[in-house]
């Protein structure tokens, strides 16, 4: 794919370790709002040919792009979370992974229904509230929130908190290591993460 088949989407010169490296980068940092200067210093690409390499990489199919409603900003996931997994070389980084296994296992069953008119988008605001995962149909908003703990940290339920008056119609799932599914509230459902995953 790095070698060949990108050259057919971009005409570019650029070395196959410069592309890699971007993967990587990209592997590493999802969910995080993509920084252009960041990802040019680590691959090495310049930041005015980044975005056609990344347009490409989405044309082969190797990543997705999640808007992040709030910042005006964007973040990638990879479509296969195995190839991101051996590109990122690390162990388990707790909620992130947690996240991206989320998202490879519900995104599919709202991009690849066109009848749900389906949406994936991530919510953050500038004072550090978040909620990773959004999927908005046309039955409603469910913003995911995972989390590692067996009770979600405060600043995790504030933010859920933040989402759902944000968006009244919403209603948010925390993915926690809880044993038992609680309704906590009419808007807020707390499911063990393995049961998404």
């Amino acid at each position: 794919l790095l070698n060949r088949d990108i050259r057919l989407i971009y005409s570019t010169t650029l070395l196959y370790s410069s592309l890699r490296r971007l993967l990587a980068y990209l592997a590493q940092n999802q969910g995080k709002p993509f920084q252009i200067t960041e990802a040019s210093k680590e691959a090495q690409i310049s930041k005015v040919t980044l975005p056609r390499v990344l347009f490409a990489f989405e044309a082969l199919f190797l990543i997705r792009a999640v808007p992040v409603v709030g910042m005006s900003k964007t973040t990638y996931f990879l479509e296969d979370q195995g190839m991101a997994t051996w590109l990122k070389g690390r162990g388990i980084e707790g909620t992130r992974d947690l996240t991206r296994g989320i998202f490879a296992n519900l995104r599919q069953e709202i991009q690849y229904r066109p009848e749900l008119r389906g949406k994936v988008y991530q919510w953050r605001t500038r004072n550090g509230a978040e909620v990773p995962l959004v999927f908005e149909t046309k039955d409603g908003v469910l913003g995911i929130l995972p989390s590692l703990d067996r009770i979600p940290s405060s600043k995790l339920l504030a933010s859920a908190s933040s989402f759902t008056n944000k968006f009244p119609r919403a209603k948010t799932v925390i993915a926690y290591q809880g044993q038992e599914i609680q309704l906590r509230k009419p808007t807020q459902l707390w499911m063990p993460y393995w049961l998404l995953v």
